[in-house]
């Protein structure tokens, strides 16, 4: 019993460590597309100021749209960097980089 109970938990950790391992390996890639989201919400913002039809009602939507994209952004951010460490290639680093900046 002891030993299928110590072979149960080494499993749970090699099939843990496998996953951490495949989240570091696609790392990069959703660095790369939370950048290109909080992107196209910036500037959807700023077509929206630039239009004089703009409602507040439009602008206060889109405020809250970009509030939970920056929230979910930072969380990702942080644990991405936590399991994997800051990312090695410049353009993976640059996202990281713009997302931890620009997070409110």
């Amino acid at each position: 019993m002891k030993k299928q109970m110590i072979f149960s938990s080494l499993m749970v950790c090699a099939l843990q460590a496998n996953a951490s391992a495949s989240d570091c390996a696609d790392a990069g890639m959703r660095l790369n597309d939370m950048a290109g989201k909080d992107q196209q919400i910036r500037q959807e913002w700023y077509a929206l100021e630039q239009n004089s039809k703009g409602t507040s009602v439009e602008k206060e939507a889109l405020q809250k749209r970009w509030k939970v994209i920056d929230g979910e952004n930072l969380k990702q951010v942080k644990n991405i960097i936590a399991a994997c460490g800051w990312p090695g290639t410049a353009k993976d680093s640059h996202s990281a980089w713009l997302l931890v900046q620009l997070c409110r």
